[in-house]
């Protein structure tokens, strides 16, 4: 089950939090700081009225035992299904009072005795005691972590009745694939807990569910919400999710451990994954990057279908002849498939870019012309496609002007609107947007990873 974990200082606070979210959750965990015992009726009338389990996690303030008998009380009149505390004590008394009862009680794990993975099991079994169901919270902060907990994810999913939160910058993965380590519920807030159920059907993973992913650093999600909605209308049991990794070295540890069977590149790997690659596509080997791996009888291949989706989005109008000229700005991945594309429709391009060494390679490379961003002023209406490539937002080249005549085509999706394409929009121009790009790239990757056509 997906959790929401209600927070709030008042009852007024999670009740708003809950008529937001509460379609995506099966479960509910509540604070029980949000209320005074002596006067529960608010809280009481609130969780009775709930149409999913509820969680009560108490607080230290009410784990004395003077609070005990107002703590019992709140808990059978509002009907939790659990109770959750830190205080083992408390814990072992509430197991003995509602032992008879419908009512479970979890026990969370001091985090000292979760860091070292090797003492994960020992953890949770001694959490057990009494009939408690236990809680870890695992901090997976470096690629280390994570890959320490792919290794004993299999003992983890092993051990009975448990419940597992994850935090830290590296925890994104794991906290999709929780039912991977078969734990009872994930509680989290409740933008996170609508991603996980809306993009990744979190709740309806399984140890069958095939992984795919996107490995980058920092993780890139942007493709995961349009591959993921294609599985099942083609009867795959998969998910696609982000990777964040800083090599890719441990990137491939995770992939055997979870049995990857395919991959998008992201930066800063779309070179770096060239030497691991057993075959190579005609593209990447013109662009010298690539964005996405399968296996191919045995062999690792890489492809880029930047290439590709450059040209769907483009071919009305290079078809039509519209496109005779054009500026691109930027040369890194994206840039480069670009680039390449369009000389191969026999446009002429001219590459725009900070570094004018990589724009001059480039350039040698596919007969191209170059120049330096700081004079794109020089090329205002010289272009009939404009394409920005670059990683920034910033304004990186106030002096280009648009006319209005241009067709403005944005490979950056997973940015702020930046002041370019403002500028571009304010003009009049055709803009294709970086979203139209990112479909047309995860349609490509669909069906590159699964052999099925996308299903429209």
């Amino acid at each position: 089950m997906l959790g929401l974990l209600l927070e709030g200082s008042s009852i007024s606070d999670i009740q708003k939090t809950y008529l937001e979210y509460s379609d995506y959750a099966g479960i509910v965990e509540i604070q029980s700081s949000v209320t005074d015992l002596n006067n529960p009726e608010e809280l009481i009338s609130f969780a009775s009225s709930l149409r999913i389990p509820a969680v009560l996690v108490v607080s230290k303030k009410h784990e004395d035992s003077s609070s005990y008998e107002k703590l019992c009380s709140l808990i059978e009149k509002a009907c939790f299904s659990y109770v959750r505390s830190a205080n083992s004590h408390l814990c072992t008394k509430l197991s003995k009072t509602f032992t008879d009862k419908d009512i479970q009680i979890i026990r969370d794990v001091p985090k000292e005795q979760t860091e070292v993975p090797q003492n994960l099991y020992k953890a949770l079994k001694k959490a057990s005691e009494n009939s408690c169901v236990p809680h870890i919270e695992l901090d997976i902060d470096s690629e280390e972590s994570l890959i320490n907990y792919y290794s004993y994810l299999k003992h983890i999913s092993a051990f009975g009745k448990k419940v597992i939160s994850y935090t830290g910058t590296f925890s994104n993965s794991a906290a999709i694939l929780y039912r991977k380590a078969d734990s009872m519920y994930l509680s989290c807030g409740g933008q996170a807990l609508k991603t996980l159920k809306t993009v990744y059907h979190a709740d309806r993973i399984d140890a069958s569910t095939v992984v795919y992913a996107a490995v980058g650093n920092p993780e890139n999600s942007g493709l995961a919400a349009i591959i993921n909605p294609g599985f099942e209308p083609v009867g795959m049991n998969a998910v696609f999710i982000p990777f964040r990794t800083e090599t890719l070295k441990a990137f491939f540890m995770i992939a055997s451990l979870l049995q990857i069977n395919g991959f998008s590149i992201t930066k800063p790997f779309n070179r770096e994954i060239i030497p691991y690659l057993g075959k190579i596509s005609r593209e990447v080997t013109k662009t010298g990057t690539a964005n996405l791996a399968v296996w191919e009888n045995r062999y690792l291949k890489g492809m880029n279908t930047d290439y590709y989706g450059i040209l769907n989005i483009l071919e009305k109008y290079l078809d039509s002849g519209e496109i005779k000229n054009a500026v691109v700005f930027g040369c890194g991945a994206a840039g480069h498939s670009a680039v390449w594309a369009l000389r191969y429709r026999h446009v002429n391009v001219t590459i725009l870019n900070r570094t004018t060494d990589k724009a001059r390679k480039l350039a040698a490379e596919t007969m191209s012309s170059w120049d330096s961003l700081e004079n794109a002023a020089k090329y205002t209406g010289l272009a009939d496609l404009v394409i920005q490539a670059t990683s920034s937002t910033d304004d990186f080249a106030p002096d280009f002007k648009f006319t209005g005549k241009e067709l403005v085509c944005d490979l950056v999706y997973n940015s702020a609107t930046s002041a370019f394409m403002t500028g571009a929009e304010k003009a009049g121009c055709r803009i294709i947007s970086g979203k139209a790009c990112l479909i047309s790239q995860g349609k490509l990757q669909f069906e590159k990873l699964t052999g099925f056509y996308y299903p429209d």
